[in-house]
């Protein structure tokens, strides 16, 4: 048990611990691999986008559900016999 009731002995333990400074030459190599990323994102961003078979296959299936939806709405409102 401290003495002064006030003092944490966490926190006078944490403060003891010496600051940790990164190593130059481990910074150098993390900013030149985020450089490197960002630019591939960049350049990854500015072609157009490429739609697949999957996005193809859902927009097809949202249109179809759609049209059928108008259909049934049209024929509720009595608008087609």
């Amino acid at each position: 048990m401290p003495s002064d009731p006030n003092v944490d002995p966490l926190q006078a333990a944490l403060s003891a611990l010496t600051r940790v400074q990164p190593r130059e030459f481990h910074a150098h190599q993390v900013r030149r691999r985020c450089r490197a990323a960002l630019a591939r994102q960049r350049v990854r961003h500015g072609r157009p986008a490429r739609v697949g078979t999957a996005e193809l296959l859902m927009a097809s299936a949202v249109v179809l559900y759609v049209a059928a939806a108008v259909v049934q709405a049209l024929q509720l409102a009595g608008a087609l016999s």
